[in-house]
Formats: structure tokens, C-alpha cells, sequence
């Protein structure tokens, strides 16, 4: 038997209205994942979120498009919150003049009843390799990591660091500095690693 809205009272309706409230108010402070009573009944949700993410474009900066849908269409509780979108703009600008690369992004996100808006904006240096006391210092110590005349190695990479270290506190230095094509201390840190971890299989014991 269907029953008509016409056939409710004004004061059936606002209590249904009062109920279906406070259960989105529990379901909420529940995290979805904990049993939440309304009602009258015992609802569990079990559905597991799913993401898309997709590439708008990636020529000049990159922007990226992600939803995220918490509930199956049939859950009860995806009428209150469901599909939350996030669109992200990002671009690159360098210039050598100011010696700087400045990153800004800008990340939209809308759903659920909200929407918002978060620019960032980050600067990080750019240095030339022959001039900075950190990556001449991490290629001299990774080119000298072995001696070929003896073929034994050098001293481990605690004294590396705390050389480093010192540097970034004497501000000589930072380890978010870059040369112009991108490469950063971890790169030079990761391409040399790999080149010490081939070459201590050919060095015997």
C-alpha cells in the first residue's frame, strides 16, 4: 500500500524531518563506519569508498580532477553524504633572474553540501650545480665513496650528513634547493645510491 504525501500531517512530516536530522547528525560523528540507530532501526554501513582520479591536462601545469564516492546508491546513508569532487590547478614558473621557482596551485573541492576553495603558493630556490656547497659536496663524497686503488670503501654517510646538516643551519644551503632542471639533493642522493648499491655486488668482501 503506497501512501501519498498528501496523506501526512504537517506534523508527521516535521517529526520525520527532526529524525532523519539527527541521524545524519549521528552517522556523521560515527565516521559511517560505526553502527548509527534512527528511526527506530539499526543501520550498518558497509560500503567501501571509491576513487576516480583523472587527468584534465599535464602541457602547461597540470590540473586533476578526483571524486570520491563513500556509499553504494542503495546505501541509506548516501543521501546525506555521497559524491565529494576535487579539482586541483597546478603550474610551474622559474625564474633565474630572482633565482626562484614558484609553484602555484589552486584546489577546489565541492560535495556533500560544502564547497571551498585552497590556493597555496610555494617558492623554492634555484641554485647552480659548480655553486652550491651541498650538491658539490654530495658529488665529490658519492664520486670518492670508493677507493679504486684499493679497492676499499670510504667511511659511512653519518659524516655526509652532518656536514649537510651543518650547512643548512649556517644557511649555506636548503634541502629544497634545485638546479635548473629540477634535480634536487634526494635525486642526486637516489642516482648515486643505486650506483653504490650495483657496485658493492662487483668489491669483494
Amino acid at each position: 500500500m503506497e501512501i501519498s504525501p498528501y496523506q501526512l500531517s504537517p506534523t508527521a512530516i516535521k517529526q520525520d524531518t527532526t529524525e532523519y536530522y539527527t541521524l545524519h547528525k549521528q552517522a556523521r560523528r560515527a565516521g559511517f563506519k560505526r553502527t548509527t540507530r534512527g528511526l527506530g532501526n539499526t543501520l550498518i554501513c558497509q560500503c567501501r569508498p571509491r576513487t576516480q582520479t583523472n587527468t584534465i591536462w599535464n602541457i602547461i601545469g597540470h590540473a586533476q580532477r578526483k571524486q570520491v564516492q563513500s556509499h553504494d546508491p542503495d546505501c541509506p546513508f548516501a543521501i546525506y553524504e555521497n559524491l565529494y569532487t576535487t579539482l586541483h590547478f597546478r603550474i610551474s614558473l622559474c625564474s633565474m633572474l630572482l633565482k626562484k621557482k614558484f609553484q602555484i596551485a589552486v584546489e577546489f573541492y565541492y560535495g556533500n553540501g560544502e564547497f571551498g576553495i585552497r590556493p597555496t603558493l610555494q617558492t623554492r630556490r634555484i641554485v647552480k650545480e659548480s655553486m652550491s656547497p651541498a650538491f658539490n659536496l654530495m658529488e665529490a663524497y658519492f664520486q670518492d665513496y670508493y677507493d679504486e686503488s684499493r679497492k676499499q670503501r670510504k667511511p659511512g654517510l653519518k659524516h655526509l650528513w652532518s656536514r649537510l646538516l651543518q650547512l643548512f643551519q649556517d644557511r649555506e644551503a636548503s634541502p629544497y634547493d634545485q638546479l635548473p632542471d629540477g634535480t634536487t639533493l634526494l635525486h642526486v642522493h637516489k642516482i648515486y645510491d643505486a650506483y653504490r648499491l650495483g657496485a658493492a655486488k662487483c668489491i669483494p668482501e
